[in-house]
């Protein structure tokens, strides 16, 4: 479909791709004037080039070109792209006060069609709600409790929403039945399992729905399964040493099953229960450096240990989460 497109953009490379790598994406494009097109789910969402690379002819944009450095396009990669896309706007990258490289939007948006960006403030409505799969391959993490406070953030926005619980343990559904004393939470859980899990989500979200998806750890099959049928894949992570290496597996796990699918996933990790002055959270968060991980974090609060049983009102730092995971 957009092969014409990628022919005369340059080589495609995923947003996932794009963080992991964009140190060495911007100076490969500032040293060879290399193109790219940033895709997202092989949906093209912008171009990334030299400074040279917009041509003369092309019309002018409705703002001026913002202007980042290398380091904020990373730590707020999903925002920028947004403003490309959505907003129409060019972005000239510099480092160390030097122009290396611009991003620009896809289809240039003129002042002579307004119509076609969105109203400021709002996102352009997309055809069907996301699938999002919490996983990992170690217990313990806070798949659960990151599912049904995702599920609150996506609710509060006013979308119908259905958690599909594939954990053994049920808790999530466990969760839900606690609530029903105190009043129903404001989404469906639902049990899933290995056999019926992909159906289960397509038919949820064919009917309009958010689907946001718990496992359990160590089924290897439910997982893959969950991450191959999600449009954003979250793997929570505490700051810990166990954590940090049982990731490892979860990461290759889910490469593996991209591979077999023929796409790449959109994976991001977060960190969960981080206390930014401890020693161990800030050398976590350094060997996560090159990993697709959120700038969001979720600290260890007393908030999030008396959620369980009602519905869950401290959203705060789940609505940072959500809008930087669906952007």
């Amino acid at each position: 479909m957009y092969s014409l497109l990628m022919q005369s953009s340059g080589e495609p490379i995923s947003i996932s791709n794009l963080r992991r790598h964009l140190p060495d994406t911007i100076r490969v494009t500032e040293q060879t004037l290399k193109r790219w097109l940033v895709m997202h789910h092989q949906r093209p969402v912008a171009r990334l080039g030299p400074v040279d690379a917009s041509p003369t002819t092309r019309p002018p944009t409705l703002t001026p070109p913002q202007v980042v450095t290398v380091t904020h396009l990373r730590q707020h990669l999903h925002s920028v792209l947004r403003e490309v896309e959505v907003g129409g706007r060019d972005v000239v990258i510099t480092h160390h006060g030097n122009r290396v490289a611009t991003l620009t939007p896809v289809t240039p948006v003129t002042s002579a069609s307004p119509a076609t960006r969105a109203p400021q403030g709002e996102v352009m409505s997309v055809s069907t709600q996301p699938i999002i799969a919490l996983v990992s391959l170690k217990g313990g993490v806070g798949k659960t409790t990151s599912t049904l406070h995702l599920a609150a953030v996506a609710a509060r926005e006013g979308r119908p929403v259905t958690v599909l619980d594939g954990d053994s343990e049920r808790s999530a559904t466990h969760w839900a039945n606690l609530a029903l004393k105190l009043g129903p939470l404001p989404f469906e859980v639902i049990e899933t399992d290995e056999r019926t899990l992909i159906t289960q989500a397509r038919d949820i979200r064919d009917r309009g729905h958010t689907v946001v998806i718990d496992t359990p750890p160590n089924d290897r099959t439910l997982l893959m399964k969950a991450a191959g049928i999600a449009d954003h894949v979250l793997v929570p992570v505490a700051p810990t040493g166990i954590d940090l290496d049982r990731l490892r597996g979860t990461l290759q796990l889910l490469a593996d099953t991209g591979a077999i699918g023929g796409r790449e996933l959109d994976v991001a990790i977060l960190l969960v229960r981080f206390a930014a002055r401890k020693s161990l959270a800030r050398e976590a968060q350094d060997l996560l450096r090159d990993f697709p991980i959120l700038d969001a974090k979720v600290r260890s609060l007393k908030a999030y240990e008396e959620a369980f049983g009602s519905a869950p009102l401290f959203l705060e730092e789940y609505e940072v989460v959500w809008k930087e995971l669906v952007a």
